[in-house]
């Protein structure tokens, strides 16, 4: 088995991703504002966290590929397969909206105007909400050897197995969001927001309303 990584994005299948990772003690690094954690899977099949290997205020750059890559050393970034998971923002944001760290935003035009306006709840809110290109795209350089779209998640998972060796298998699917269709939540307004907000990940990485 080659050795990899998981660049963890939130709202982007990474429980799912994560998951999966544990059972191959693939490292995963990313979460709560980039603090990096650990995670152990208990009796039961489900994985919880351990207390954080780096803290959100010890991280290195405001990217989370160049946090890792500091964190494990270029040598081991560079001979690792490493991954990520990216979804088309739309439908992120309503995952966004959904989550707890955003129960205090009663409507999807509230949390709307919040990201605009940069007004987050918690910490978490903050990180949940962040843009995926910021974080693994710079100048137009991808800096993750392979990005899972959550879209056809299976199939690209298919393709890490092959490329890390380990064997082709049915990914579960954890910490599923409960809500509607995404395109039922907006109206021009709240697209046009979503648009602006996340209009480089839509560019960079070909996503539509309504896909």
């Amino acid at each position: 088995m080659k050795d990899a990584i998981y660049v963890r994005m939130p709202r982007c299948g990474s429980t799912t991703m994560t998951s999966i990772c544990y059972d191959y003690n693939i490292p995963v690094y990313g979460d709560r504002d980039m603090g990096f954690w650990a995670g152990r899977k208990p009796r039961g099949g489900y994985w919880l966290p351990n207390p954080p290997l780096l803290m959100p205020n010890e991280r290195t750059s405001k990217h989370l590929y160049e946090c890792v890559l500091n964190y494990v050393g270029k040598d081991k970034y560079e001979k690792s397969y490493v991954f990520s998971s990216v979804r088309n923002p739309y439908s992120r944001a309503v995952s966004m909206f959904t989550h707890h760290s955003w129960n205090s935003v009663k409507t999807f035009k509230d949390f709307c105007h919040a990201i605009k306006t940069n007004q987050y709840p918690s910490a978490m809110a903050k990180w949940h909400s962040a843009t995926l290109t910021e974080h693994i795209v710079i100048e137009n350089d991808l800096k993750v050897d392979f990005v899972v779209r959550l879209e056809h998640i299976q199939e690209d998972f298919n393709v890490i197995c092959d490329n890390i060796g380990i064997p082709q298998q049915q990914l579960p699917h954890r910490n599923k969001s409960k809500h509607k269709h995404y395109t039922e939540y907006y109206d021009d307004e709240t697209r046009e927001i979503v648009a602006e907000k996340y209009a480089r990940d839509i560019e960079y990485f070909g996503y539509e309303f309504g896909e």
